[in-house]
């Protein structure tokens, strides 16, 4: 569980590390974990990241249903990311992206974050509070904007 003092990524996969609708699944179901266009741009989240050692990141993505902690961990964050590793969010039936990272976040008690996704409701939820980072499904992490912001919000939490 992670301490309220942590800083915390809430961190969705697709629209964000590579564009929304990549093929992911080969034709018998496994994770094609090589190919040049999963993860695309973790190296930009890992570059935003560098500066902030003491950023933990929890999925908060449908990968966390699909995948294991070892995968998560090991396969979707890779090696430079892998450390800051601190779950996933829960499976929260009937409730939004938006409002699944909230629950969390009031769950424990967490004072410092920031949440990076795609969803529709992250986009709404981005007017109200500026935690919320919301990333183009085609573009995520490598639209300037999101980019920007991202860093900007890490800038302001590890103060």
């Amino acid at each position: 569980m992670t301490a309220p003092a942590q800083k915390t990524l809430f961190l969705d996969i697709d629209g964000v590390l590579h564009p929304f609708g990549t093929p992911v699944l080969s034709g018998a179901g496994y994770t094609k974990w090589d190919l040049p266009e999963i993860f695309l741009w973790r190296p930009l989240l890992e570059a935003a990241l560098e500066p902030f050692p003491d950023v933990a990141i929890v999925i908060s993505s449908s990968w966390r249903a699909m995948y294991d902690d070892g995968d998560l961990r090991n396969r979707v964050l890779g090696p430079r990311l892998a450390n800051r590793f601190a779950g996933s969010t829960g499976d929260e039936s009937g409730l939004t992206r938006a409002e699944e990272i909230l629950e969390y976040v009031d769950m424990r008690e967490l004072r410092h974050w920031i949440a990076l996704d795609d969803d529709e409701t992250v986009k709404h939820a981005e007017r109200e509070e500026r935690r919320f980072v919301w990333c183009p499904p085609d573009r995520g992490i490598a639209h300037p904007t999101a980019l920007m912001r991202l860093r900007m919000r890490l800038q302001q939490m590890a103060k």
